[in-house]
């Protein structure tokens, strides 16, 4: 691997600037998920194991990659990518050395060698639609040398859950089959997905990444039963060596869920008029006993979910009663949890004083007003 010098690292900073490909500093696993997943999903559980550099974030404005923003994982420096090709056979010292793993079972079944540099990112998560997608673009420093040749980097997104029969790769060519390879995307196969970036020569712009190809921007997808529980493995290897730099760059807010989503029935609307302290969202003890019985009918029916949702009297800005309610419709949420009931069957949300229940005139009605209403709802699938 090559070694990188003071003045190697200077002048990278210089040619990153240029490029406009820009890694951001490396995140906790918690951030990378809040700038990859979108809406529509509720993320849990999330590991990582690999190399505390071959995962970053980035940020893009002009080069051929077709995304503004995302995450990168790699067999190599999340910095690699970010000069201009000025090499043909790059591989970049991973430094910061975290949790690593010799083998991954999921990579050696489509790999046709040893693995090396393992990067994977895994997570689970419940979808509210019944597919999910998200974009990405695999690049690598083995095109073209490695095309049509036994050895090549491998990577994929490994999905497991109901209705999956084993694990299902995602990461595979449009005909739902073929997996993404140097030798499956290239310049003589599927050409239709590939982007050849040559070295620069002297002159030329300066708005290419160091892979010397990478895909077009691609969308890995898969059926899902809302409400349900999933987990999706991405991993990367380096084959056969720890030599030549490969990676993807997953765009940012693209994993989410489309499609039908689950219909529910409501089973119990419940009003419970808590009188909190004044500019106070501490549950008073008294209404314990009362939350009690919703969380045992939670814990009864793992499929229910429940809406919870505060409410405030007139009284103060409407800004002010907005984020009371919603600070004490999740304090309630906290407990509930708390109390063994499921995240995922907690949705909470504050209305301030834009729901009353009658004139708020009198202090008895501006009393009435300060509740917490729960609408508790089942699956009909």
């Amino acid at each position: 691997m090559k070694k990188y010098t003071l003045l190697w690292s200077i002048l990278f900073i210089g040619i990153v600037t240029q490029a406009q490909y820009q890694p951001d500093s490396a995140r906790s696993g918690k951030e990378i998920l809040q700038l990859l997943v979108g809406n529509n999903m509720k993320v849990q559980d999330i590991d990582y194991w690999g190399a505390l550099d071959a995962i970053g974030t980035f940020k893009n404005s002009s080069t051929i990659l077709s995304m503004s923003e995302g995450v990168y994982l790699g067999t190599g420096s999340w910095q690699g990518p970010a000069v201009p090709n000025k090499y043909g056979n790059l591989t970049s010292r991973q430094k910061r050395l975290g949790l690593m793993i010799a083998n991954d079972r999921n990579l050696s079944s489509i790999s046709t060698g040893k693995l090396f540099d393992i990067a994977v990112l895994k997570f689970s998560f419940i979808p509210e639609c019944d597919t999910i997608a998200f974009n990405y673009i695999f690049g690598s420093e083995e095109y073209p040398e490695y095309v049509n040749k036994k050895f090549n980097d491998v990577f994929g997104f490994f999905i497991t859950g109901p209705g999956i029969e084993g694990t299902r790769n995602m990461a595979v060519l449009p005909d739902d089959s073929t997996p993404i390879t140097i030798n499956s995307v290239n310049m003589l196969y599927n050409k239709e997905y590939y982007i050849s970036n040559p070295i620069l020569q002297p002159g030329e712009q300066k708005s290419t990444i160091q892979f010397d190809g990478i895909t077009t921007k691609l969308v890995a997808k898969s059926a899902v039963i809302p409400g349900k529980l999933y987990t999706i493995k991405i991993a990367i290897a380096d084959v056969n060596d720890g030599m030549y730099d490969s990676g993807v760059f997953l765009e940012a807010n693209s994993f989410n869920c489309y499609g039908n989503k689950v219909k529910d029935s409501v089973v119990a609307k419940i009003t419970i008029n808590i009188e909190f302290a004044f500019n106070s969202a501490v549950i008073p003890e008294k209404y314990y006993a009362e939350l009690n019985k919703i969380v045992q009918q939670l814990k009864l029916n793992p499929s229910y979910k429940t809406d919870i949702n505060g409410h405030t009297d007139n009284v103060g800005s409407a800004e002010f009663n907005l984020q009371l309610s919603e600070n004490r419709a999740k304090s309630v949420a906290d407990y509930l949890i708390s109390k063994g009931v499921a995240p995922a069957q907690v949705k909470y949300k504050g209305y301030g004083s834009t729901q009353p229940l009658n004139n708020n005139t009198t202090e008895a009605e501006k009393s009435r007003n300060r509740r917490v209403e729960f609408i508790i709802r089942k699956p009909l699938q």
